[in-house]
């Protein structure tokens, strides 16, 4: 049977059959005895299994309060009078001066990923709408030697128009 399992292409969809029955003993673990040191899983074998490391209760927490963080972002602002907008994420000039960009031939012409919607959010304040805000991708070719730095993340990004002073930033309670 290993050797039939190691003989299957990623990805494969495999029906299997048996009869479920009672255990004699207590199941204590599913990969370890007490004692025993646990299985360390590095990045390559979590990402090439990525549907299976997926279903694990941390990634499943992960999502659930990155969904719980967006409910929260969006009725608040709402709340508050914002309007949610969607700007592009390809764009054909760059929109931040001084960092660095992903290039990109989009059709035959370069274009480059959105670093940040703030010049589409400032034109849709100076359309009209006095508060906007977006959550979307940002997109950032920086090189770092941190584990925490990342070039693709999600922007939680809020714009509102001040006629006369800040003082005007306030929020109803």
């Amino acid at each position: 049977m290993v050797k039939f399992a190691a003989g299957l292409s990623k990805e494969s969809i495999v029906d299997v059959q048996g009869v479920v029955k009672v255990p004699l003993l207590p199941i204590k673990s599913t990969t370890q005895e007490e004692g025993e040191t646990l299985v360390s899983v590095g990045q390559d074998i979590r990402l090439n299994n990525r549907v299976l490391d997926l279903r694990t209760p941390a990634n499943q927490r992960i999502f659930d309060i990155e969904s719980q963080v967006g409910i929260m972002f969006v009725q608040f602002l709402s709340s508050e009078g914002f309007a949610m907008i969607h700007t592009p994420k390809i764009i054909a000039s760059l929109s931040e001066g001084g960092s660095a960009v992903f290039e990109v031939n989009y059709l035959g012409q370069l274009a480059y990923p959105a670093q940040s919607p703030q010049l589409h959010k400032q034109i849709t304040i100076c359309g009209g709408h006095r508060r906007v805000f977006e959550i979307g991708a940002v997109y950032r070719a920086e090189d770092s030697y941190t584990h925490r730095h990342l070039c693709e993340f999600t922007g939680l990004d809020v714009e509102m128009e001040i006629k006369e002073h800040y003082f005007e930033v306030k929020w109803k309670t």
